[in-house]
C-alpha cells in the first residue's frame, strides 16, 4: 500500500538531508533504513546517492573535544559539586555535540541495514568498497554506542558479501550457507587455502571477525561486547567453522602488525570467568563516573550483566553447533567447566537459566561427545527442574531430552528420577507457563526415542499426550511428532491402547496445519496412520478411535487415510 508513495517518500527524505539540522538528519536516516528493510534489494536505485553520503557523514568530525583546564575552580560556576575532591592536577572533560554524534549513530545503523538487505546489489556495486572503511574508521570511536553499531553494522558486511559472492538471499541465510559441522567451506576454482573462501568474501570475514574479537578481547563496555558475541554467533552461522580460522589460534594479527597472544576461544573463557576488561570494576559513564551514581539507575548494569551472558551463551552454543566434535575434543571441557558455577543456588535466575540452556545446547550439538560431562552435569539438571525460577525449569526439561539422545546408555538408567521431577512441570498453569509444560513434553518425547525401552510408557503417555498439540514453543514440536511417528510405526500397545490413540489422532492432526512441522515429518505420520488403517489388527482401533475425536480433526485426517 506504501509503494505508490515511496519514490515521494525517498524525495522528501533526500531534501531533508540537504538541511543543516542534525535532528533530522537522525530520523531521516532511521527512515531509509526502515526502507531498506521492507523493500530489499528494491532500494538499490538509491544506493549510488546515500551510500557516499552516509559514509561522509561517518567519517566526519563530529565535534567532540577534549577540553582541558589547569584550574580546577574554573568549573565552580558549573556545578558546586565539582568542588569535591583534593585532585590538584589539570580538570578534563569533553565537549559534546550529541545530536551530531546520535547522527553518526543512526548513520552506522542505516549503512549496515542497507547493506544486508540489499545484499548482492550492495556487494557488486561496489557500495562495500566503500563501506567497510568508513566502518573501521570508527572501530575505536570513544562513544560505546557508536562502537556497539559498528559491530552490528561489520556482522551485516559478511552478510552483505555472502549474498553478493554466493547469491545467499537474506531470509534463508541457515538453509542456503554450504558449510556443514565441522567442515570447510566447499573450495571453489579461486578459493583461499585454509578456508575455502572466496578471496573478497575472506578478506571481509577476516577483518570483520579481528574486530569484533578485539571488542570481546578489549572494550571496557558491556553493551559493546555483548553486540560483538551476538554479531560474531551471526558471522559463524553464515559461514560456519572456517569464519574463525584466522583467530581460533593464538598469534593472529590485528591492523597490520599487532600481534595478539589470545584466540577467540581464549576471549570467550575470559567472559566466562568474569574477567575480561568490561566486567572488571564498574561500568564507568561517559563523563568518568562510575554506574550508580546520581542519575544513573542501579539495575543497569545488572541488564548488561544479563544480556552479555546470555550472548557468551549464545556464542558458546553457536561454537558447538559449527564446530562440533572439534570442540568438544579441545575446548568444551574447559567452557562446561567456567560454566558451572552461573548455575549454583546462589546465582540469580537468570544466570541458572542461561548455563542450563547452554548445557542443553551443546548437548544438542555435539551428541555422543558429551558423554564424558554427563555424569558432572546430571545433578546440576535435577536441580533445575525443581527450581524456583521457570526459565530454569524451561531449560532444564530441554536439556533433559536432548541429554537422553546425547547418551542414552549413560542417562536411560536415570530415567526414572528425571521423570518423578517433570512431573510436576505439567501440572504447573498452562496458562502462564506453557513454554515450561511444552519443554517437558519434548524431553519426555526426547527420552523414548532415545530409549523407548526404559520408560514406564503405560504411565507417562496419558500425560504426555494430554499437553498435546504444543502451545508456545513451536521449536520443539519436530521432537514431539517425531517420537509419535516412531510409536505408530511400531504400533506400540500402550499408543494403540484406547485410551491413548484419540488423543495421538488428534494431536497428529492438529500437526498437519503446524508450520514448525517439517513436510516430509507430516507425510511421515499419515503415512504411518494410513498402514495401520490397512492392518487387520490395528485398522479397527484406528477407526474406532477416529469416532472419538474432535469433527475438525477427523476431517483433516480423513483424506489422508483413505
Amino acid at each position: 500500500a506504501f509503494m505508490p508513495y515511496l519514490a515521494m517518500g525517498v524525495r522528501s527524505a533526500e531534501m531533508s538531508i540537504q538541511i543543516e539540522e542534525p535532528e533530522l538528519h537522525e530520523f531521516t536516516y532511521a527512515f531509509f533504513a526502515n526502507i531498506a528493510k521492507v523493500i530489499e534489494e528494491d532500494f538499490a536505485p538509491y544506493l549510488p546517492a546515500l551510500v557516499p553520503h552516509l559514509c561522509q557523514v561517518i567519517v566526519s568530525n563530529d565535534g567532540a573535544e577534549e577540553v582541558i583546564l589547569d584550574d580546577k575552580e574554573a568549573l565552580a560556576g558549573l556545578n558546586d559539586s565539582d568542588e569535591e575532591g583534593d585532585d590538584d592536577g589539570p580538570f578534563k572533560y569533553m565537549n559534546i555535540r550529541t545530536a551530531v554524534m546520535e547522527t553518526k549513530r543512526v548513520a552506522v545503523l542505516a549503512l549496515g541495514m542497507m547493506a544486508e538487505h540489499c545484499g548482492g546489489e550492495f556487494c557488486n556495486k561496489d557500495h562495500l568498497k566503500e563501506a567497510l572503511p568508513a566502518l573501521l574508521g570508527q572501530v575505536d570511536y570513544w562513544n560505546p554506542k557508536i562502537r556497539r553499531e559498528v559491530a552490528q553494522a561489520c556482522e551485516r558486511m559478511v552478510k552483505c558479501v555472502c549474498a553478493g559472492r554466493y547469491g545467499l538471499e537474506y531470509k534463508d541465510w541457515a538453509e542456503s550457507a554450504a558449510w556443514s559441522e565441522g567442515a570447510s567451506w566447499p573450495a571453489g576454482p579461486q578459493a583461499v587455502p585454509g578456508t575455502g573462501f572466496d578471496q573478497v568474501v575472506d578478506h571481509v570475514n577476516t577483518t570483520v571477525v579481528k574486530v569484533l574479537l578485539m571488542y570481546i578481547l578489549d572494550d571496557t563496555e558491556k553493551e559493546v561486547v555483548s553486540q560483538a558475541c551476538e554479531s560474531l554467533q551471526a558471522v559463524l552461522e553464515v559461514l560456519g567453522p572456517q569464519a574463525i580460522a584466522c583467530v581460533a589460534q593464538p598469534g593472529w594479527v590485528l591492523g597490520g602488525d599487532e600481534t595478539r597472544t589470545q584466540s577467540v576461544f581464549d576471549g570467550v573463557l575470559q567472559l566466562l570467568h568474569e574477567k575480561s576488561p568490561c566486567q572488571l570494576g564498574p561500568d564507568m559513564n561517559f563523563d568518568g563516573g562510575a554506574a550508580g551514581e546520581e542519575g544513573f539507575e542501579a539495575d543497569e548494569d545488572n541488564d548488561h550483566d544479563n544480556i552479555l551472558m546470555d550472548n557468551v551463551a549464545d556464542l558458546v552454543g553457536a561454537f558447538a553447533k559449527t564446530c562440533g566434535v572439534a570442540i568438544a575434543q579441545t575446548h568444551l571441557p574447559q567452557f562446561i567447566d567456567a560454566m558451572l558455577k552461573f548455575s549454583k543456588a546462589s546465582r540469580p535466575g537468570s544466570d541458572r537459566a542461561m548455563a542450563v540452556g547452554m548445557f542443553g545446547e551443546i548437548f544438542q550439538h555435539v551428541k555422543a561427545h558429551a558423554a564424558p560431562f554427563i555424569p558432572a552435569l546430571l545433578p546440576v539438571v535435577i536441580t533445575g527442574l525443581q527450581d524456583n525460577s521457570a526459565g530454569v525449569r524451561r531449560n532444564a526439561a530441554f536439556c533433559c531430552g536432548v541429554m537422553a539422545l546425547a547418551s542414552p546408555e549413560t542417562v536411560a538408567p536415570h530415567y526414572l528420577t528425571l521423570l518423578q521431577h517433570l512431573h510436576p512441570l505439567f501440572q504447573m498453569d498452562p496458562t502462564l507457563h506453557a513454554a515450561v509444560i511444552d519443554n517437558a513434553a519434548a524431553a519426555v518425547a526426547r527420552m523414548m526415542t532415545a530409549s523407548l525401552a526404559s520408560m514406564p510408557t503405560a504411565q507417562v503417555l496419558p500425560v504426555f499426550l494430554g499437553c498435546l498439540p504444543l502451545k508456545d514453543d513451536m521449536n520443539e514440536n519436530e521432537a514431539v511428532y517425531a517420537c509419535l511417528a516412531g510409536l505408530i510405526e511400531m504400533r506400540h500397545p500402550d499408543a494403540m491402547a484406547p485410551d491413548n490413540l484419540p488423543n495421538i489422532l488428534h494431536a497428529v492432526a492438529a500437526s498437519l496445519a503446524i508450520e514448525e512441522v517439517d513436510d516430509e515429518l507430516k507425510g511421515r505420520l499419515v503415512t504411518s496412520l494410513a498402514t495401520c488403517c490397512k492392518d487387520a489388527e490395528a485398522g479397527p482401533l484406528v477407526q474406532t478411535a477416529m469416532s472419538l475425536i474432535p469433527p475438525e480433526s477427523s476431517a483433516a485426517l480423513l483424506p489422508h487415510l483413505q
